[in-house]
């Protein structure tokens, strides 16, 4: 996600839109395109580093393509749907679940 006024880039459309409103943009859009992949050189001290540092630096990498799910409301990425359905409930008022004892219910 790059801001179109000053191409900052952002891991989700939640936090464009938040910096978006820095720029005093009306009413920027509630969700943003999806980012094309885009790749970057390896840094040659990564590539030169012992396998630890080439390690570190591929898991960082496919840690981040894993999270494959994103929330419709706020961009925020998940691994896997369970998750982003847990997370989802965050923004409703919905309480699924309900104490046996008090009968109070739960997000």
């Amino acid at each position: 996600y790059v801001c179109g006024l000053c191409a900052k880039e952002f891991k989700n459309g939640y936090n464009l839109r938040r910096h978006q409103a820095t720029h005093g943009v009306p009413n920027a859009p509630r969700r943003s395109p999806k980012p094309s992949p885009t790749l970057l050189p390896i840094p040659q001290e990564l590539l030169e580093g012992d396998d630890g540092a080439k390690k570190a630096a591929t898991s960082s990498t496919t840690s981040s393509a894993k999270k494959s799910h994103a929330c419709d409301t706020c961009g925020k990425a998940f691994r896997d749907v369970y998750h982003l359905k847990r997370h989802r409930l965050s923004h409703t008022d919905e309480r699924p679940f309900q104490c046996p004892v008090c009968q109070q219910r739960f997000k």
